[in-house]
């Protein structure tokens, strides 16, 4: 039997370099992981020169013993006897991230013996061939991104990066820290969709979910950002026409018969040109994992901004058990991805006919939620979109008329406080607007949640 792929020589001198050298342990740790180094032992050494690390301690023959000694892994890691070889065998630490490299090339030769050895036994042993080929993109894509990607930052980077945040935000008021959402009174609720959040926007059918989040759409990709639609219920067509009404104001009803439709309806439908930063997915039967492959590849070649799911209880699951067990799952699998690519993701969610069958107002609540407590669970924010017109609620209690009048209640909000947001809703053009606006300030020139960020001379403390 072969012995996996390995360079024991390689792994000893990268913790012999550690051992000997401040500072080589950074430019190793940029490469690796504990995980990277084949035997016991030295996996327990890197732990060792990891836990160190975290306390801000030196690192060096004396530390590490008492480090292994401390975690009573120093019989593992071969006593003292093997860490003081272990710096004998180098003269200094030059050459560490050169040695941590091919370190890291066995580690991954091995990583792809484990996923193609576990393939080949699920397909010897009868499994769904689309399932599989979705576990080979997606394993292959895992072990890219971890070369590719290391999440560790010490508290100074991160506080100093938010600093500058913060004093972008106090400068520029009207610039969001998130991808701006469309809507200024929702922008000052969430700040604008967040990097690495999982919102849900939920709602009875006929509320205009599949409109807003059309739009939502657009606004990302007019501020810079590249989305990508996982259209669940619309084909990329319907999409295409509801984008076409939305960005001409042309009435949906002239395009059911098209002879309807002026030369100046034409002209305008003729002239349009979209951007190629929405990308859209009709795939039917998508599944969390397949959606998570195919999400990673496009990030991989060039950097998603959102991801929108439209609708979450369309989704096939692979989830074992029952309907709500499923639900859960493909829940917790959107928060995975947004954490994962740190992007904003956003998914629709059906409601309980539960809305429908109680008196009064039928106003939306979170235990209203179709099929699972998941879903509230997993999602950093839950916006529910309301229209009381749809019910024959002609006015408010303050007499307010409810015509064209649609609530965005931010249900849950796990940064930030609940309200209610009202917006114009038009179903004729595929259209929402400012409540205080009308629907042509929609079409302004937004600005780019690129923004530059403000130098270290800008920060005044």
């Amino acid at each position: 039997m072969k012995l996996p792929p390995q360079n024991l020589e390689m792994e000893q001198a990268v913790l012999g370099a550690i051992m000997l050298e401040r500072g080589a342990f950074h430019m190793a740790n940029g490469i690796l992981t504990a995980n990277d180094f084949y035997t016991d032992q030295n996996k327990a050494i890197y732990g060792a020169f990891c836990s160190l690390q975290a306390k801000g301690s030196p690192i060096d023959l004396m530390t590490v013993t008492v480090e292994l000694k401390a975690l009573g892994r120093l019989s593992i890691a071969g006593g003292v006897t093997y860490l003081s070889e272990l710096t004998e065998r180098v003269a200094s630490g030059a050459n560490v991230e050169y040695h941590a490299k091919i370190v890291k090339q066995e580690a991954i030769k091995r990583a792809l013996i484990t996923l193609c050895t576990d393939i080949a036994q699920q397909t010897y042993n009868g499994g769904d061939a689309f399932e599989l080929i979705d576990k080979v993109t997606g394993g292959v894509i895992d072990i890219n991104m971890g070369i590719q990607s290391q999440t560790k930052v010490t508290l100074k980077s991160a506080v100093d990066e938010e600093a500058k945040v913060i004093v972008n935000l106090s400068q520029n008021p009207e610039v969001v820290q998130g991808i701006p959402t469309g809507f200024k009174d929702l922008n000052k609720e969430i700040g604008g969709w967040q990097r690495g959040n999982h919102y849900v926007i939920a709602g009875r059918p006929g509320m205009g979910k599949s409109v807003l989040v059309t739009q939502l759409a657009l606004t990302a990709i007019e501020n810079g950002a590249r989305v990508l639609f996982n259209s669940l219920e619309m084909p990329a067509d319907q999409i295409a026409r509801r984008v076409i009404s939305y960005r001409t104001q042309i009435n949906n009803n002239k395009f059911k018969d098209p002879k309807k439709l002026t030369t100046s309806d034409l002209k305008s439908i003729t002239s349009l040109v979209e951007s190629d930063n929405l990308i859209i997915d009709d795939t039917a039967s998508m599944t969390v994992e397949r959606l998570h492959s195919s999400a990673k590849a496009l990030h991989m070649e060039k950097p998603l901004d959102m991801v929108i799911v439209d609708y979450l209880q369309l989704m096939s699951s692979t989830e074992k058990g029952n309907r709500e067990q499923q639900v859960s799952a493909m829940s917790r699998g959107l928060k995975n991805l947004a954490k994962d690519l740190n992007i904003p993701v956003i998914d629709l969610s059906q409601l309980s006919r539960s809305v429908e069958t109680r008196g009064g107002d039928k106003r939306p609540i979170l235990s209203d939620l179709r099929e699972s407590g998941g879903i509230e669970q997993d999602a950093d924010a839950v916006i529910f979109i309301y229209r009381p017109e749809y019910y024959d609620i002609p006015e408010y209690s303050d007499g307010q008329s409810t015509k064209g009048v649609c609530e965005l209640i931010i249900a849950k909000n796990r940064h930030g406080a609940l309200d209610t947001v009202k917006v114009k809703f038009d179903g004729a053009t595929s259209t929402m607007c400012d409540f205080e606006d009308t629907f042509e300030d929609t079409f302004e020139q937004p600005v780019s949640f690129r923004a530059e960020q403000p130098t270290e001379d800008d920060i005044p403390f």
